[in-house]
C-alpha cells in the first residue's frame, strides 16, 4: 500500500516545498520509502509500504509516456499475468516490475482506456503534461481512498484527508450536513448520492469508488468507470456449470489475496464467508508450505448470552471445528477486552480521519489487531461483501416470481418458505422494494426510527427522514427491488478504513469476495443459484459442501460479536457522561447532538445486568454509543481536549 499526493499550482507558484508538507502528513501510511517529484507548479509524492514482493522494485513517482506523464500509484494488481501478456512484455523483464510500472504501461498504451483491463484494489493520480490536466482513478470496490480540494491558486489530491489539512490554505472544519447523514446511518455513496463525493471536512471532497477525476486547470469533473448495476447476466447449460465457475473465480480470488510479503492472517467468525475465505486460504497455503492464523473474536468468560435467542453469541466452537482440519491454521482465541468504549475510539481517530459508526465492533477489531501486529502479519483477509456475492441469501427470487406472473412458482417456493419461517418475512420478501419500505416504516421498526437509534438533535432528526424520504421517491420501483446485494456493494467506501488499519496495526485487509471478477460473476447469476426449492445461499452451500462442517454449512444462526459492550458501557458511564457533556461548549455539537437525551440514558442506565431488549440495543449500543464517539470526534478536529 501507498500513500500519494499530488499538488498543482495553477497560479504558477511552487509546488515541491508544499508537496513536501503533505507528504510529510502521510508517511504514517507509508514508512519504507518516500519521494517527490516536481517540475515548478506541479508536484507528485508518494509513500510506500511494502506489502507484496514486487514493492521492492517501486520507485515512485514514475515517469511514463517519453516523460510527457507522471504517475503516483496506492494499488494491488491482482491480473498481473493478464496485464503483462496484454502489454506484451518478456516475461524476464517483468518479474522486475512494480505493479505501479505495469499501471505506466498500461496508461501509456491505453489511457484512461486502462480502467476496464486494471484489475485489483488501486487510486492512482496521473499528471499529464501534454493535456495539462490531472486524471485520477480509483477502484471498483473503493478498497484505496482518494480526497480532493480545489483553493485558490491550487488543486490538491491526497490519500487521506490529513494530507490536504497539511496546507495552509485547506480549512479544517467540519462539514455539519455529512456529519448528519453519518450519525443518521444513511448511505453516503452510490451514484445518484449527493452525498457520495463528501467527506467530513467542508471543502474537501471524496472521488466515490469505481469513479475517475479530470481537472484541467478549470474545471473538475469526475464520472463513473465501473458500476456494479448494469452486469450482463449469465446463463449456461447446467446448474454444476455455476458452481464450477464459481469455484474457479472464488479460488483465483483468494490466491491473488496470498500475494504478501509476510505472513497471512484471517479474520474468523462461524459464518459462511470468512469460513470458506479462511479453509481456501489455509488449503491454497498449505500447497505453498505455508501457515495462516485464523482470529476469532469471542466473548469474556461467563458473558456468552446472545442479545437474542436465535443469534449466536459465542462464535469461537464454531470457528475452531472449521479450523480444527487444517494443519497449517494457527486458531487464536480474542476475548472482548474490558475497556471503555473510548479507548479505541481516541487510539484510531488519528488514522481514520473520520469518525467511528460501529463502537462495539472497535472493541474487539483493534484487540485483534494487536495480536495480529505482534505476530508480524502483513495481510488480514476479511469477508465484508460476502452477504452480496458468495452467501448471497436470494430471497429476492420471491418478489421476481411474483412480480413476473409465475404464480405456481411462488406459490410452491411459498410453501417451502413457511415450513422455516414465518408468514410475515414471506410477505416483506414478496413485496416491492418500494412497499416494503412502507411496511416497515408503518411498523415502526427500530431500525427505521431515528428518534430511537440515532443521537441526533430534534431538528436534525426531522431533516434527515425527509432527505431519506426525498431519496426514495427518486427512485424506481425496479431499483428498489434489488434488495440488499447491489446496495451493500454501492453504499459501501472502505479505503479509509483500510487505510487507516494499515497505519495502526501494519497490515492489509483484503476482501477476496469482493474481487471484481467473482463480484461480477455473482451479480450475473440467475437467482435461482441462490434460492430455490426452500434453501436459500445455495452457491456457498454447493461450493462448500465437505469443505466446511455441515453444522456450519447449513446453520440458521447468526452470530453477534462484542457481548460485553453493555457492561464496558457501564463501567465507563461517568466518562461517556462527560464526552457528552463536553458537547455543549462546542457550536457544532450542540447544534447536532441531541444531549439532554444522552444524558437521559445514561443517567438512567442500570449498574448491573445485561440489555433488557432490543429498545437497549438501539438506545445504548446505537444512539448513545454513536453520540460518543461523534462528540469525541468533533473534540478531535476542532481542537478541545
Amino acid at each position: 500500500m501507498s500513500a500519494i499526493a499530488v499538488l498543482w499550482r495553477t497560479d504558477g507558484g511552487e509546488a515541491r516545498p508544499h508537496a513536501a508538507r503533505m507528504l510529510q502528513a502521510l508517511q504514517i501510511y507509508g514508512t519504507h520509502r518516500q519521494a517527490i517529484w516536481s517540475d515548478g507548479p506541479v508536484a507528485l509524492a508518494h509513500a510506500l509500504h511494502r506489502l507484496v514482493p514486487e514493492d521492492r522494485f517501486d520507485h515512485q513517482p514514475l515517469q511514463a509516456a517519453g516523460g510527457t506523464a507522471v504517475l503516483a500509484a496506492d494499488l494491488r494488481l491482482d491480473n498481473r499475468d493478464a496485464l503483462i501478456a496484454a502489454l506484451g512484455i518478456p516475461t524476464p523483464e517483468a518479474a522486475r516490475l512494480a505493479d505501479s510500472d505495469l499501471v505506466a504501461r498500461a496508461w501509456e498504451r491505453w489511457g484512461e482506456d486502462c480502467l476496464p483491463r486494471l484489475v485489483g484494489d488501486f487510486a492512482f493520480a496521473v499528471w499529464d503534461a501534454r493535456a495539462k490536466r490531472v486524471f485520477c482513478a480509483r477502484s471498483a470496490l473503493g478498497r484505496r481512498p482518494l480526497f480532493f480540494h480545489r483553493g485558490n491558486g491550487f488543486f490538491a489530491v491526497a490519500t487521506m484527508p490529513k494530507g490536504l489539512l497539511a496546507l495552509p490554505d485547506v480549512p479544517k472544519q467540519l462539514d455539519e450536513d455529512r456529519l448528519a447523514v453519518f450519525l443518521a446511518a444513511l448511505p453516503a455513496a452510490g451514484a445518484d448520492n449527493p452525498f457520495a463525493g463528501s467527506s467530513f471536512y467542508k471543502g474537501i471532497e471524496r472521488i466515490p469508488p469505481g469513479s475517475c477525476l479530470s481537472f484541467d486547470g478549470r474545471d473538475v469533473s469526475v464520472r463513473e468507470h465501473w458500476s456494479p448495476e448494469h452486469i450482463a447476466p449469465v446463463r449456461f447449460a447446467r446448474d454444476e456449470d455455476y458452481v464450477e465457475q464459481a469455484r474457479v473465480l472464488f479460488e483465483q480470488a483468494v490466491s491473488s489475496c496470498l500475494r504478501a510479503t509476510g505472513p497471512i492472517g484471517s479474520n474468523l467468525s462461524a459464518g459462511l464467508d470468512s469460513s470458506s475465505v479462511t479453509v481456501t486460504a489455509a488449503e491454497l497455503l498449505a500447497q505453498r508450505g505455508e501457515r495462516l492464523t485464523a482470529f476469532t473474536a469471542v466473548p469474556r468468560a461467563g458473558e456468552a448470552e446472545a442479545i437474542l435467542a436465535d443469534r449466536l453469541a459465542d462464535e469461537g466452537p464454531g470457528a475452531a471445528k472449521i479450523a480444527a482440519p487444517h494443519a497449517n491454521v494457527e486458531h487464536v482465541r480474542v476475548p472482548y477486552p474490558l475497556i471503555s468504549p473510548l479507548d479505541p475510539v481516541a487510539r484510531n481517530l488519528f488514522a481514520y480521519d473520520e469518525p467511528v459508526r460501529n463502537v462495539c465492533n472497535l472493541a474487539w477489531i483493534d484487540e485483534i489487531g494487536a495480536r495480529a501486529r505482534e505476530r508480524h502479519i502483513a495481510v488480514m483477509l476479511e469477508a465484508p461483501l460476502g452477504n452480496a456475492t458468495l452467501s448471497f441469501d436470494g430471497f429476492e427470487r420471491l418478489h421476481e416470481l411474483l412480480a413476473g406472473g409465475r404464480l405456481p412458482s411462488w406459490l410452491y417456493e411459498a410453501a417451502q418458505f413457511l415450513r422455516r419461517r414465518p408468514l410475515r418475512q414471506l410477505i416483506a420478501h414478496s413485496l416491492s422494494g418500494r412497499d416494503r419500505n412502507d411496511l416497515l416504516r408503518g411498523v415502526g421498526k427500530w431500525w427505521t426510527r431515528l428518534d430511537l437509534r440515532s443521537p441526533l438533535a430534534a431538528d436534525s432528526r426531522a431533516a434527515m427522514d425527509e432527505r431519506k424520504a426525498e431519496r426514495l421517491r427518486g427512485w424506481s420501483d425496479e431499483r428498489l427491488n434489488r434488495g440488499n446485494r447491489v446496495r451493500i456493494i454501492v453504499y459501501a467506501d472502505p479505503g479509509t478504513l483500510v487505510t487507516g488499519m494499515l497505519a495502526r496495526h501494519g497490515f492489509e485487509l483484503r476482501d477476496p469476495t469482493g474481487d471484481r471478477r467473482f463480484l461480477e460473476f455473482c451479480l450475473a447469476l440467475p437467482l435461482e443459484q441462490f434460492y430455490r426449492d426452500g434453501q436459500e445461499r445455495r452457491l456457498v452451500r454447493r461450493l462448500m459442501r465437505g469443505r466446511l462442517p455441515d453444522e456450519i454449512l447449513f446453520s440458521r444462526l447468526r452470530g453477534v460479536q462484542g457481548v460485553g459492550w453493555f457492561r464496558n458501557m457501564q463501567l465507563a458511564r461517568g466518562e461517556l457522561r462527560e464526552e457528552i457533556a463536553a458537547m455543549s461548549q462546542s457550536k457544532l455539537g450542540s447544534r447536532l447532538l441531541d444531549i439532554p437525551a444522552l444524558e437521559r440514558l445514561l443517567d438512567d442506565m442500570p449498574t448491573e445486568g445485561g440489555p433488557k431488549d432490543l429498545s437497549y440495543v438501539a438506545a445504548y449500543r446505537h444512539k448513545v454509543l454513536l453520540g460518543a464517539a461523534a462528540a469525541r470526534f468533533i473534540r478531535h478536529v476542532e481542537g478541545g481536549n
